[in-house]
């Protein structure tokens, strides 16, 4: 099934997002590199006739620190973080199951949205190493873990950020432009699901 014609924008700042969005309001979606438009415009399930890219929008950088004990080799500790940091990217902002009457609706890649390189942001780090031998608490060589726990703290940064911008808690992941762009509507608290 083909998306329906819509006009494609692309703004530069945050300002003129805004002011595009306020503009044609209900007729415009936000696509930031989540699949939530794109699968319902193919299933017809929304007909926006405006989507707005706000991909080109400057990105902001993250900055890590890791207790990785004595990096052995530090360009294998950085691309762990920097993968771990990617992990946490997508589980924050866009990776999802979209399922309907028990039908994946995103089961292939071009539908179910990882982050690319072209979605990471400017990624620093810093690799944080003992002063004195803890080979008893460590690894062999004084090494640590590298990577997994750099993951739990991304989601929780992110939303916190985005508390700090919209006034708004999100409590649910991942939390997409629609997710947001509703919340704002309603300025409203997004509700926890119930366990």
């Amino acid at each position: 099934m083909r998306v329906p014609r819509f006009e494609y924008i692309e703004p530069q700042t945050v300002e003129e997002a805004c002011s595009v969005l306020a503009e044609h309001k209900a007729e415009a979606k936000i696509i930031a590199g989540g699949t939530d438009t794109l699968v319902m415009m193919k299933q017809r399930i929304i007909k926006p006739r405006y989507l707005v890219n706000i991909k080109r929008i400057k990105e902001p950088s993250l900055t890590y620190a890791a207790d990785c004990g004595t990096a052995i080799n530090p360009m294998r500790v950085e691309g762990q973080m920097e993968g771990s940091i990617h992990l946490g990217l997508g589980m924050a902002l866009s990776e999802q199951m979209l399922y309907e009457n028990g039908q994946t609706l995103n089961a292939s890649f071009l539908d179910y949205k990882l982050p690319t390189p072209l979605d990471m942001p400017d990624i620093q780090g810093t690799h944080i190493e003992p002063e004195e031998d803890t080979s008893g608490e460590t690894g062999p060589f004084g090494d640590k873990e590298a990577g997994e726990g750099a993951a739990v703290a991304v989601a929780p940064a992110i939303i916190n950020a985005l508390y700090d911008a919209t006034g708004v808690r999100f409590k649910e992941l991942p939390v997409t432009p629609e997710k947001v762009l509703k919340a704002l509507e309603q300025k409203q608290e997004v509700p926890a699901h119930k366990a």
